[in-house]
């Protein structure tokens, strides 16, 4: 992409919302069907989907049976504290079905990087390969700080899931405001999270990466409500997880300019060039005598005489 492409790109992530949104949502819808249809990504995603899944459905059941465990109403509670508690279980489970395949992906992120950071790679070299190559060659981050970042991420995904179930108890006003802001807190966190191994790569600090959500914070919404929903399916949602990061590479390309092109250096200002200077020629010595040149005798015009 050359100079102008950046510029356009840039000028693209400047854009209203709406228009970065609806970008951000068609980048994962495209993203997903080239991952899907990419030879390598789905090699990798094969290699991927297994951990996923499996952690996707511990995570989720772990957390529907701790819902009801903690939510039975007792033998004597009254009627609108048995309706309080089933809508907690019925929003609750609803939750836990999107959280758990974003707790999963937390988790690998943590502990087995280089699983998601296989499908990164094929979903990016798919649409860029000039660009996968160059990403491959940054600096690259620590697996300390790496782990330590999307450890990080993991507690603030947690105490605001917290704050969210709690507005959940709040009957009726309280359940769709709770279920409305755990819907926009997942869909943040999940693109957020599939973007860990871009951030990986070109050792992208947590604070720079605050920063990076919050520039692109539309595009990134739209990018992943879609894929947030679709994870949310039950069973078949955790098998799509890896999908959803190998669609990055499109969001990657189509809306963030890239920081390993080299820019164009500007070209100084050229200075106007003097105008030509005619010179005489000197004379041969400086005794040469001087010739004088009279000026030339007025004609007088023909009288009719002479005619």
């Amino acid at each position: 992409m050359g100079a102008q492409g950046l510029l356009g790109w840039e000028l693209m992530s400047a854009d209203t919302p709406r228009r970065a949104f609806s970008r951000g949502f068609r980048a994962a819808i495209d993203g997903l069907k080239t991952a899907f249809s990419n030879a390598e990504a789905r090699a990798a995603y094969l290699r991927a989907t297994a951990g996923l899944f499996v952690l996707a459905v511990v995570f989720t059941g772990a957390g529907i049976g701790a819902l009801f465990t903690t939510t039975v109403p007792g033998s004597d509670a009254a009627v609108w504290v048995v309706i309080v508690l089933w809508i907690a279980r019925v929003s609750g489970t609803l939750l836990a079905l999107v959280i758990g395949p974003l707790v999963a992906l937390f988790a690998v992120n943590i502990v087995f990087p280089s699983l998601n950071q296989d499908l990164f790679m094929a979903g990016l070299r798919a649409v860029d390969p000039g660009r996968a190559e160059r990403i491959t060659q940054g600096p690259g981050m620590s697996a300390r700080a790496s782990a330590w970042g999307a450890t990080r991420r993991l507690f603030r995904f947690a105490w605001m899931s917290a704050g969210f179930l709690l507005l959940n108890l709040v009957p009726v006003v309280g359940s769709v405001a709770g279920i409305a802001g755990q819907g926009w807190l997942n869909a943040r966190s999940l693109a957020w999270e599939l973007m860990d191994p871009y951030f990986d790569c070109l050792d992208i600090s947590y604070q720079g990466q605050l920063d990076f959500v919050e520039r692109h914070r539309h595009a990134l919404l739209g990018f992943g409500l879609p894929l947030s929903l679709m994870f949310a399916i039950p069973f078949l949602g955790p098998l799509l997880v890896g999908l959803g990061q190998g669609a990055v590479g499109t969001f990657i390309v189509r809306e963030i300019a890239d920081p390993t092109m080299p820019t164009v250096a500007a070209m100084p200002a050229l200075e106007p060039a003097d105008p030509p200077m005619m010179s005489m020629p000197a004379p041969e010595s400086a005794d040469a005598p001087m010739i004088p040149i009279s000026a030339p005798e007025p004609v007088e015009a023909p009288t009719s005489a002479q005619v």
